[in-house]
Order: structure tokens, then sequence, then C-alpha cells
């Protein structure tokens, strides 16, 4: 893993904010939102909030969702579509349930790979 340099508006923080505050603040980055919306939106609904660090101890969270190994991924991927064929099933959504299959089968036929550097 290739190391990167961080500046300093992205250095890790310290900062401690309640799971409610972390999940809306990543909402609104998701949905597009910009630095100075979502600061705006900090001071709006918690007063009390830093935006800077909370905005920065988001992103961390957000960045930590990349450390999972390929495995794990694939997995919550087919568990995920499995869950959607069954919702479209269940609706008529039966074009939506073939193209979940599709991608089911595109998962079936990925190659495995075994990492033979790891010890048992």
């Amino acid at each position: 893993m290739s190391e990167r340099q961080q500046s300093n508006d992205t250095l890790p923080t310290t900062c401690k904010l309640s799971p409610d505050v972390l999940g809306q603040i990543r909402v609104w980055i998701l949905q597009g939102a910009t630095e100075h919306d979502i600061s705006e939106a900090i001071a709006d609904k918690w007063p009390d909030v830093d935006s800077k660090p909370a905005i920065i101890a988001t992103m961390e969270q957000i960045s930590k969702t990349a450390n999972f190994d390929q495995e794990s991924l694939v997995g919550f991927c087919i568990e995920s579509t499995r869950y959607l064929y069954q919702r479209m099933v269940e609706v008529g959504d039966f074009p939506g349930a073939l193209r979940a299959v599709k991608q089911l089968s595109e998962y079936a036929r990925r190659p495995i790979v075994i990492d033979c550097d790891e010890e048992t």
C-alpha cells in the first residue's frame, strides 16, 4: 500500500461526535453538499459543534470504509444483490430481478484470488 502525504487540513482528528451527528454529516457529504453548505448546516443544527473538525472526522470515517479486504467486499455485494433480488420479486419488478441475477452470475465468474503469502 502506497503512503500518501496528508495536508494539514486532513490530519487525523480527535474530534468526538455522536453517531447521529457523524451520520448526518455523512449524508450531506454523500448528497454532494459543499463544505460551506455543510458548515452552515452544522452551525444551524448543532451550534456547539466546530464544523471543520466534524467534517474531517466524518471524512476519516468514510475513508476507513475503503479498508475492506476484497473477499468481504464481494460478500457484501453478493448479499446486497440477493436482498435486492428478493425485494424486486416481492414487488413484481421482474426486469430488475433479472438484472440482479445477471449481476450475481458475473460475481460467480470472477476468478478467486488466493494469497499464497498469508500464514495459515
